[in-house]
């Protein structure tokens, strides 16, 4: 007896959609168990050599000498001097739920060292896509969401400089097609009045025809 297509269809979704939460939770667990593993290492040398041992063994994949990437996971080694206020803001970030920045999970200090473990969603160990070749390929929601979060950072105060300077530095999420701004180094304070033209600014950037 033939089975319907329709039915075929929602078996194929239901059966990728449970590989696919499967698949994220191992990645987890395995980026919960080198986080352990980096913080029990006795020193910058050894976490080190656990990550590049983790990349022999294809647990992660090494993108250059200081940076890995696993699923929707990057992990970077970066001078602690660097990393310790900006381990603060992308905290403050993950904790008000902005999704344009990538989201904390924790950081190793080691000596002047700082291994720092991020996640991109919708990234899925993939390349994230520059702005200009992905805007077509945006979800839906995608340019309100960044809208709400510049938004919400405004009334707060803050504005991400180099995310005004250009579109050169937004990129897409190759899974889930939402804008993401990778480097969050480069923050200011501003007051009420210049509030409305930077939003203004964003808007016209965002939407432009």
């Amino acid at each position: 007896m033939n089975i319907p297509q329709i039915n075929n269809i929602k078996f194929y979704n239901s059966f990728k959609s449970t590989i696919s939460e499967k698949k994220d939770d191992t990645m987890q667990n395995e980026i919960q168990s080198l986080i352990q593993c980096t913080k029990d290492a006795r020193d910058y040398e050894e976490a080190s050599k656990i990550l590049k041992n983790a990349s022999i063994d294809e647990k992660i994949n090494q993108v250059d000498p200081i940076t890995y990437k696993s699923g929707d996971y990057v992990i970077s080694e970066v001078l602690k001097k660097y990393a310790d206020n900006y381990t603060g803001v992308l905290q403050k970030l993950t904790e008000k739920g902005i999704s344009i920045a990538p989201k904390f999970v924790d950081s190793v200090d080691k000596g002047n060292f700082t291994i720092l473990f991020t996640e991109i969603p919708g990234m899925n160990g993939q390349e994230l896509v520059p702005y200009y070749q992905g805007e077509k390929m945006l979800a839906p929601e995608a340019k309100q969401d960044a809208y709400k979060d510049v938004q919400r950072l405004l009334k707060v105060g803050i504005v991400n400089n180099k995310m005004l300077r250009s579109t050169s530095s937004w990129f897409v999420t190759p899974e889930s097609k939402k804008i993401i701004i990778p480097d969050w180094s480069s923050l200011s304070i501003v007051g009420d009045e210049e509030r409305a033209p930077i939003l203004n600014k964003f808007h016209n950037m965002l939407f432009k025809p």
